[in-house]
């Protein structure tokens, strides 16, 4: 893991802290996880070995995306982050088409 790879990782933190606490706004219902990122380090055996799952990301999220808990696994912390990344942005940004329907809808 490197400095930029870890900063993206702190950037994505903080744009889905910012989607959580927009939902928590509008309805404050909620899971006490709610944002909880773990980054899983490959252990000794994987790391010698260079498994190609060693390395992963998990996110407990009840507000933003399609389910409550996930997990992305990989080589690599950069492939791991990179699609965590792509998947946690897209539903950041369904949230947000969903959240201007609605309020369009609301206020016409």
């Amino acid at each position: 893991m490197t400095h930029e790879e870890l900063a993206r990782f702190l950037a994505l933190r903080v744009e889905l802290f910012d989607a959580i606490r927009v939902s928590l706004e509008e309805d404050g219902h909620c899971k006490s996880y709610e944002g909880l990122f773990n980054i899983c380090f490959p252990n000794y055996f994987d790391h010698r070995s260079g498994d190609a799952e060693s390395w992963g990301i998990t996110l407990d999220c009840y507000l933003i995306g399609p389910n409550r808990h996930y997990t992305w696994s990989g080589a690599t912390f950069a492939d791991v982050l990179e699609r965590c990344e792509t998947d946690v942005r897209a539903w950041i940004d369904e949230a947000i088409c969903m959240r201007d329907e609605i309020n369009s809808a609301v206020n016409p």
